[in-house]
């Protein structure tokens, strides 16, 4: 868990959002607003998304191993809410591929890739920041904008796939 003076609000989002080059902004967007964890995103398949009612269901995520990475089902298989904007982001004409696809990086490559996308931006802004937030800090972004957007406590642990105690740490307005 990230330290809570790690945490970032909308503007220290958008500062670092925009350092990143603009093929990862979609995926940058995508955890910032629905929550979900790297791995999982890194994931997804294009079947995993409904587009016409703003959800996507999540199944499984990639988890590192002893000397490789491998795809592991979820411990609870849960549907995550997307705002339109978000899936109108989305390249979801592929069929059964992944839904994150950057210059030819899927999978465990593409989350050593973003991790470093992300960390390079942050290091541009870091004196703006005084502080370094890793790419969690947009999951409990996420967290702690529902929150104080009045949603329960348990409907934003079912959105981020967590437990009730881990979402009431999280810092709010």
């Amino acid at each position: 868990m990230i330290g809570i003076e790690q945490v970032l609000d909308t503007a220290d989002y958008r500062t670092i959002a925009e350092q990143i080059p603009d093929q990862w902004r979609p995926l940058s967007g995508f955890l910032a607003v629905t929550g979900m964890r790297l791995g999982e995103a890194a994931a997804l398949r294009v079947d995993d998304i409904d587009a016409g009612a703003g959800l996507c269901q999540v199944s499984r995520t990639w988890v590192p191993g002893v000397r490789c990475w491998y795809l592991q089902s979820a411990r609870v298989v849960r549907c995550v809410q997307m705002p339109e904007v978000i899936v109108e982001a989305l390249d979801l004409d592929r069929t059964d591929e992944e839904l994150f696809r950057v210059d030819r990086a899927a999978g465990p490559g593409l989350i050593h890739r973003y991790r470093k996308v992300w960390a390079h931006a942050v290091n541009v802004v870091a004196a703006d920041l005084d502080r370094r937030p890793r790419v969690n800090a947009l999951r409990q972004m996420c967290g702690a904008q529902l929150l104080n957007a009045g949603v329960p406590v348990e409907e934003v642990a079912a959105q981020l796939g967590s437990s009730t105690l881990a979402v009431l740490r999280l810092p709010t307005a």
